[in-house]
């Protein structure tokens, strides 16, 4: 996906990006399929893939924006950020 603004992908891609040698995020489409993927994990075993979907759904279109150290950094394998309390 491409941003309608010059700032928007900077920022995207300072802020957001999971980059590494190896590799990382190519589009925003991989980073908010990589955040959707790690806050699911906070979610049951058996619920993780319904709960993905769910959350790459809010992210998907900037409908949702997560700020802060809740999700833009995680990287992929990471225990995710996000937590239940019991």
């Amino acid at each position: 996906m491409a941003f309608d603004a010059t700032i928007s992908a900077e920022i995207w891609n300072a802020k957001y990006r999971f980059a590494t040698a190896e590799g990382g995020d190519g589009d925003v489409g991989h980073t908010w399929a990589r955040i959707a993927e790690a806050i699911a994990l906070a979610e049951p075993a058996h619920a993780q893939p319904l709960w993905r979907d769910k959350f790459l759904g809010a992210l998907t279109d900037f409908r949702f924006l997560p700020a802060g150290a809740s999700s833009p950094a995680q990287a992929p394998g990471a225990p995710s950020p996000c937590s239940i309390a019991s």
